[in-house]
C-alpha cells in the first residue's frame, strides 16, 4: 500500500514603492511522503506453513523458549571422536545454573557420522537425556576414565546437515 501526500504553497505580494509596483511571488517547496508498507510474506510461496524448513524453524524456536540454557547459557565446545565420514560430526554444550544440553550435527556432506560418546561437564551418573528432535534417541550418563560422557549405547549416528539436541529428561 502505498500513499502519497503532495502539499504546494504559493504566497503573491504586492508592494507599491514610490510609483513602482513590485510584485513578489514566493512559491514554497513541494513536498513529497510515499508511505509504503513491509513486504506481505505471508503470501510467499516459499515460506509455506507446511514447509520442512519452517517447520523446523518452528520446532527450534519453541525449543529455546522453553529451555533457558539456549539464551543465557555459556557454551563448550566438545572433541568429538566420530566414526565414518571423515570425522565431521560437531558437538557442544550450553550449560546454564548445572543444566546441560548438548547440541550435535553432521557438518559433512560425505555421509553418516557416529559418535559413542559425548563429554559433559554437568550431571550424574545414570540421568537420561534425549534428542528432542528424535524422542526414540536416548543417551545416560556415565563416568569413564574419570570424566562424565554422555553415552550413545546403539551410537549416534547422524547423516549429513542432520542435527540432535539432547536434553536431560527431568528437563
Amino acid at each position: 500500500r502505498t500513499r502519497t501526500a503532495t502539499a504546494t504553497k504559493t504566497t503573491t505580494r504586492t508592494h507599491t514603492i514610490t510609483k513602482t509596483t513590485l510584485t513578489t511571488t514566493r512559491t514554497t517547496m513541494t513536498t513529497t511522503t510515499t508511505t509504503t508498507s513491509f513486504y506481505d510474506w505471508q503470501s510467499d510461496p516459499m515460506l509455506s506453513r507446511s514447509h520442512p524448513l519452517y517447520q523446523f524453524t518452528r520446532k527450534l524456536t519453541a525449543l529455546r523458549k522453553s529451555c533457558p540454557a539456549f539464551h543465557k547459557g555459556s557454551i563448550q565446545f566438545r572433541w568429538v571422536a566420530s566414526e565414518g565420514s571423515n570425522d565431521k560430526m560437531v558437538a557442544y554444550s550450553r550449560i546454564y545454573q548445572g543444566v546441560e544440553i548438548i547440541v550435535a550435527f553432521n557438518s559433512g556432506g560425505g555421509g553418516a557420522s557416529t559418535v559413542n560418546d559425548l563429554f559433559l561437564d554437568h550431571g550424574n551418573a545414570g540421568d537420561r537425556y534425549r534428542n528432542a528432535f528424535d524422542p526414540s534417541q536416548t543417551a545416560e550418563v556415565t563416568m569413564k576414565d574419570s570424566s562424565l560422557k554422555l553415552h550413545f549405547a546403539d551410537g549416534l549416528n547422524l547423516g549429513p546437515g542432520v542435527p540432535a539436541i539432547f536434553v536431560p529428561e527431568n528437563q
